[in-house]
């Protein structure tokens, strides 16, 4: 687990790392507003939202879609 550090990342090469769910969301919302008004910032907002509570396979091919 991580906080998502470049450096970091990248000391250790080929090991698996994870980054912490708050800051992936936290990453997202920075490019948010806290009120969206276009219909595809409110549904980006909302799938955000169910990033801890799905699979990683699940969001990243919501994501795709």
């Amino acid at each position: 687990m991580c906080d998502g550090r470049r450096v970091l990342l990248q000391s250790f090469g080929d090991s698996p790392m994870q980054m912490y769910q708050f800051l992936q969301t936290q990453i997202f919302l920075r490019f948010l507003t806290n009120n969206p008004k276009t219909v595809p910032a409110i549904e980006l907002k909302a799938f955000i939202g169910l990033l801890t509570k799905t699979a990683e396979e699940s969001f990243v091919s919501g994501l795709a879609l």
